[in-house]
């Protein structure tokens, strides 16, 4: 067994009492009269007598007394160097022992504690229901452990109130009830709770609320609103082509673009309205005023301006557009998560018009949507499951009809969609960013086939489309010359496609493109001339090789004479400029006649070929090449 005894404050632990004889444990008190007068200094541990106990048990017992002593030493280090606060309290509250982390926590010194009343350390309003709690607890005490009860306030000696949290230990073999009182300083603990809460419900890289904290005020604002007869609008922002940005800036670039973007919007809508980060590159905002109606144009120009306002990053300027929706309760919707899901329906209505869009929600085109968001799902695992192929349809002389070059076209099969048309799929590949890889992918396999096909000597050029989101990006000359460096493929054998309604949102860029193109020995195609921003400044600015005339002339020319007139001025033209020139859409023996008689040297369609693959191609051009020869 053991004995803990309590000495003036101080615990001293003696262990494996039964080494003692009777004689010895009969003396215990005098051992502890005598431990007491070692340590007030009235005798020294080697002039210990006792009538009670043998001589030669003495040198047994001053070898306890040197193991207590070391126990004292080694509890008195303990005490103090213990992070959290530790106080032994008596019966009447009164502070009996202190160690240093109570001194610091609450300001006051050791020697200004001991024998301070407990009160010293509590915030006045709550001095009275604590003596009476702990009336309470002295009655029938027991250990309460920390974590099972509320956190306090302490009252630190400047007048601050501290949180801290505290367990009661009442100790035995005292004669006055005193209690061990633990304290920890809980302000720590605050920081990390608030700091988590803040990590909870605010975007990390913006710092606006985040999806979890809208939908909850999103909750809010509808709440009010139904209480007080009022409009809630939901504006949906979403950053056209940002995956590029990431893809071709880095998402270093990306980020700090967020970041901007995020702190515009502040400022120009107003701190107080509820501005969220919902998605990678989706914003979000709630007009929840009683006159949000007369409010909301101002806040969509407002936003429009947030992001059509260039984005500069160290030398760089970059320019974007965002797509906006827009949903209102209760017109659209009866509760958050709805008018959510009809703001969201509403920002791809927006998409499908093209970038820069602003679209308010319509039941009417739901359908619509739903198709367009299961073609976007499809199509985000399509490349991977290589559901994509390249067909070619042959561009032929119309003399001879032999094969000089053919235009890649890209093809999809989806296995829930089945054949998905071009016209149903790239515009959702633009509006989602996912145009890019496509176009990279289209180009380098058109490349490597091209190639093959030359190494094979059945010599062949290849015409590729661009696309319009596509030729908006500053690193495409360059990607596009990487990839003809990586085939071997002769950059004369290339014909890249755009039509004149691209070369309108950036001239100077699209200009500076296609010169670095064409300096590389790339032939440059208007495709469907004559049906867009007709310009005859652009041939003659820019490095143009060819004119591909918009089958909608060839398929009229016969019956119409204004569109037989424009496709003969379309083939002197080109004549004059020294531009070749492609008929597209041939499908008769008449229009190929009509054509010919005009001075129309090349053509395309279904008179000829339709798209094929390229093995079939490839049997096409080495059958006509065996026939050449012969």
């Amino acid at each position: 067994m053991s004995y803990i005894l309590i000495l003036g404050g101080t615990l001293l632990v003696i262990y494996s009492v039964r080494m003692l004889d009777r004689h010895m444990r009969a003396s215990l008190s005098h051992i502890v009269d005598t431990f007491t007068a070692v340590k007030n200094g009235n005798i020294r541990q080697n002039q210990i007598s006792t009538p009670f106990v043998a001589q030669e048990q003495l040198a047994k017992l001053n070898e306890l007394l040197r193991s207590f002593s070391l126990s004292e030493q080694h509890y008195q280090a303990l005490f103090g160097a213990t992070v959290d606060g530790v106080m032994i309290v008596d019966e009447r509250m009164n502070i009996v022992l202190a160690n240093q982390a109570v001194s610091q926590l609450f300001g006051y010194t050791t020697q200004e504690l001991t024998g301070s009343s407990i009160n010293m350390l509590l915030p006045d309003h709550i001095k009275n229901s604590h003596d009476h709690l702990a009336s309470s607890f002295m009655k029938h005490p027991a250990h309460k452990p920390m974590g099972h009860r509320p956190i306090l306030e302490g009252k630190h000696k400047c007048g601050e109130h501290v949180p801290i949290e505290i367990s009661l230990n009442p100790m035995p073999g005292t004669t006055d009830k005193q209690v061990a009182v633990i304290i920890r300083d809980a302000r720590l603990r605050f920081q990390y709770q608030s700091k988590i809460q803040h990590l909870l419900q605010f975007d990390t890289l913006t710092e606006l609320p985040n999806r979890r904290l809208f939908e909850d005020r999103l909750v809010q604002a509808i709440a009010r609103a139904s209480n007080n007869n009022h409009q809630v609008h939901l504006i949906l922002l979403g950053i056209d082509g940002f995956k590029t940005v990431n893809d071709v800036l880095g998402h270093a670039t990306g980020d700090r673009i967020l970041s901007t973007l995020a702190k515009r919007l502040s400022e120009n809508l107003g701190e107080h309205r509820t501005i969220a980060r919902i998605g990678g590159d989706e914003f979000a905002i709630i007009a929840d005023e009683p006159y949000s109606p007369h409010v909301i144009p101002v806040l969509i120009d407002r936003v429009q301006h947030g992001i059509k306002t260039p984005f500069r990053d160290g030398d760089q300027t970059i320019k974007l557009t965002g797509t906006i929706g827009v949903a209102t309760y209760p017109d659209d919707a009866d509760s958050a998560d709805v008018l959510l899901k009809h703001a969201d329906i509403a920002l791809l209505q927006a998409k499908q018009s093209g970038r820069g869009k602003l679209n308010f929600y319509n039941s009417d085109l739901i359908p619509e949507v739903k198709e367009r968001l299961e073609i976007d799902n499809q199509l985000r695992q399509a490349l991977t499951r290589a559901e994509f192929k390249v067909h070619y349809q042959p561009i032929v002389e119309l003399k001879t009809a032999n094969i000089v070059s053919a235009e890649a076209l890209l093809r999809w099969t989806n296995e829930k969609l089945g054949p998905v048309s071009p016209d149903r799929f790239i515009p959702v590949a633009e509006s989602s960013g996912m145009i890019h890889e496509l176009d990279h992918w289209t180009r380098r396999m058109a490349f490597s086939h091209v190639q093959c096909w030359n190494e094979m000597h059945k010599p062949i050029s290849i015409a590729v489309n661009l696309s319009a989101v596509d030729f908006e990006q500053e690193t495409l000359a360059g990607d596009i010359i990487q990839l003809l460096n990586e085939s071997g493929l002769n950059p004369a054998s290339v014909s890249l496609e755009i039509t004149e309604s691209m070369l309108m949102k950036d001239p100077a860029q699209a200009s500076e493109t296609l010169r670095q193109l064409r300096a590389h020995g790339v032939h440059i195609a208007i495709d469907d001339f004559g049906t867009g921003y007709s310009c005859l400044a652009h041939l003659q600015k820019l490095p143009v090789t060819r004119l591909k005339i918009d089958r909608a002339f060839v398929a009229g020319m016969l019956k119409e004479q204004n569109a037989r007139k424009i496709v003969e001025a379309i083939i002197k033209l080109a004549q004059t400029l020294g531009l070749e020139v492609v008929a597209e859409g041939i499908e008769t023996e008449a229009q190929r006649q009509a054509l010919i008689e005009m001075g129309c040297v090349l053509g395309q369609g279904f008179l000829f070929y339709a798209a094929m693959p390229p093995e079939q191609l490839s049997e096409l051009i080495a059958y006509q090449a065996g026939a050449i020869m012969k």
